[in-house]
């Protein structure tokens, strides 16, 4: 009698594993499944007009890439501007900045943009990418909190070393750091949609100074970045209900002068015609 109850029992324990095997089995399946991101190649070229470029648009909702010239989408380059967005969240957790009104201090000095020369507030350098402004900024932070800032966000190539002992040496225009479009995007999406690097409120600080274009549908945040010679880049999101499309915008022509503000025009007609 106890034979046959020790089977039973254990027939019982068999069934439920294998039940519960099946369970555990279709809800890593479904993870699996939810965690699988999509790729679309896309033709803007029409968008670009015969400028070499490219364009990466990622949307959360349905979690696919519409990309367009895959060629060069994770060639890197220099950020330019475009890192202000991430040197601004670093001077406000660093309590470097701590409101839009903050001023570091204006020296004097003459410089090509007229609005750089007054004792300007952050969030006017961020929108005017004042340079002086920002390299002010990196002189308080600390070298090593940078570097793993910047790994923590897998950063592009992470690349800082033209900081010397002397200063920062504005290692994010054309310089040592460097980043693909692809990379622009995944980063965007760490810090605007999983919000687990840096603080909300300070996140909500660098979205505002990011709006950029407010329509009745969607709105458009972004912040512009530029070479002397031929890169350019707009980067950021589209909001539009509960649904953000993360993109970047790279320009590298040598046949002519190029500036973010082509990149941004750019992203704009590709966000109104496909994106709102």
């Amino acid at each position: 009698m106890k034979k046959i109850f020790l089977i039973v029992v254990l027939c019982l324990v068999s069934i439920n594993f294998v039940g519960s095997s099946s369970k555990s089995d279709e809800n890593n399946k479904n993870t699996v499944s939810e965690n699988i991101k999509s790729e679309k190649n896309v033709d803007y070229s029409k968008y670009f007009d015969g400028i070499n470029g490219c364009a990466v648009f990622y949307d959360d909702s349905n979690r696919r890439y519409d990309i367009y010239n895959r060629d060069i989408i994770n060639e890197r380059v220099s950020p330019y501007s475009t890192f202000k967005i991430v040197m601004s969240l670093m001077g406000l957790e660093e309590n470097i900045v701590d409101s839009p009104d903050t001023k570091l201090g204006y020296d004097g000095t003459i410089y090509w943009n007229e609005k750089w020369n007054k004792n300007i507030t952050f969030e006017e350098a961020f929108r005017e990418s004042c340079v002086w402004y920002y390299e002010k900024m990196m002189d308080f932070m600390d070298k090593e909190y940078v570097k793993n800032k910047l790994e923590d966000l897998n950063y592009g190539n992470c690349d800082i070393s033209a900081w010397d002992k002397n200063g920062h040496n504005t290692f994010w225009l054309g310089s040592s750091l460097k980043i693909s479009a692809m990379e622009q995007v995944k980063i965007l999406e760490s810090i605007f949609e999983e919000n687990n690097i840096f603080e909300k409120e300070d996140i909500e600080t660098v979205k505002n100074f990011m709006i950029t274009k407010s329509e009745e549908t969607y709105t458009v945040y972004g912040k512009t970045g530029s070479a002397r010679d031929t890169d350019a880049w707009f980067v950021g999101f589209v909001e539009k209900n509960d649904r953000n499309i993360y993109f970047a915008v790279r320009i590298d022509d040598e046949s002519q002068k190029l500036a973010g503000s082509i990149a941004k025009q750019i992203a704009l007609e590709i966000i109104k015609e496909n994106y709102n």
